[in-house]
């Protein structure tokens, strides 16, 4: 996929062809066309961060996520580190977040589906728990990105953490998308991919972008919004960048979220941040939540 503008065009006038599918589903067509739009624009100016060298912890190092933070175009200014995330902590017996040493928490599973025991990862990071009245009303405490991985081992599945929109977007490789496509035949209803289940079955559940399938197993480019700090786009190493130029180059590092890193999580974060119970949200609620949210074909 690329980012031209006959791409953005033919998605807009299918997206307003599926007017009617939304409409009769009880869902804002301006939301979806919002998340859809988003994963083609290209930002001015932002902040790359990628793994220190120092906490390489394998593939977990190898496949997280590299980000670029949206900030505004020109000289960085002290509003640029609003969208700053941290390593959460106590300081002065309240919760905090430190700014200076960026922490990204990781940890492994794995998940049965369609008979299969597939691998997966997933990265969380913090934002400040209390935004300033500087921030827009919407803005996220915790984003993250959860990879699983397919039948032969390479990433399929990026699922995101969290979207001001309340939606659930979950991005898939293009040859995920091709197998569903030769088992299930043409989108549904108001839907873009193959991979979709219908506006009856999963109604919070967007498929914004398939993914190019890289030459080799990276990790994914995930362009954070400004303020919101949604998931604009998210893009293999191998597309084309959707950032103009990069301000600045930093690290952060690469935590294991097993329980002792939980425990001091839970105790930093208080009752600002209590969004600890699950590892990740529908966690409680299913396991193996992908095979109600999409059509998984049987290869996989």
């Amino acid at each position: 996929m690329n980012c031209s503008g006959r791409r953005s065009a033919s998605l807009v006038l299918a997206l307003f062809a599926a007017f009617s599918s939304w409409s009769g589903q009880g869902i804002s067509p301006n939301v979806a066309l919002a998340i859809y739009s988003r994963t083609t624009n290209q930002f001015a100016a932002g902040i790359f961060l990628k793994p220190a060298q120092a906490t390489n912890a394998g593939l977990a190092c190898q496949l997280a996520p590299r980000t670029i933070q949206q900030v505004p175009d020109g000289p960085l200014s002290a509003d640029a580190s609003r969208d700053q995330f941290g390593a959460p902590g106590i300081s002065n017996g309240v919760p905090a977040l430190n700014p200076s040493r960026p922490a990204v928490y990781w940890a492994a599973d794995t998940v049965p589906l369609n008979g299969r025991v597939h691998v997966r990862l997933s990265w969380q990071w913090w934002y400040p728990p209390r935004p300033s009245s500087s921030y827009v009303a919407a803005t996220l405490p915790r984003q993250g990105v959860r990879i699983t991985l397919d039948s032969q081992g390479r990433p399929a599945i990026w699922e995101i953490l969290a979207d001001t929109s309340g939606r659930q977007l979950v991005f898939i490789s293009g040859s995920l998308e091709a197998a569903a496509a030769a088992e299930f035949g043409k989108p549904l209803a108001g839907r873009q991919y193959s991979i979709e289940r219908s506006l009856e079955e999963a109604p919070d559940v967007i498929v914004p972008r398939v993914i190019d399938d890289g030459p080799m197993a990276d990790g994914p480019i995930v362009y954070l919004g400004e303020g919101t700090r949604n998931v604009c786009a998210l893009i293999c190493r191998c597309m084309p960048a959707q950032v103009k130029q990069l301000a600045a180059t930093r690290t952060f590092d690469l935590i294991p979220l097993d329980a002792g890193a939980m425990n001091a999580l839970q105790a930093a974060a208080g009752a600002d941040l209590n969004a600890l119970p699950a590892v990740w949200p529908g966690d409680r609620r299913s396991n193996n939540h992908l095979g109600t949210r999409l059509r998984l074909p049987a290869k996989f």
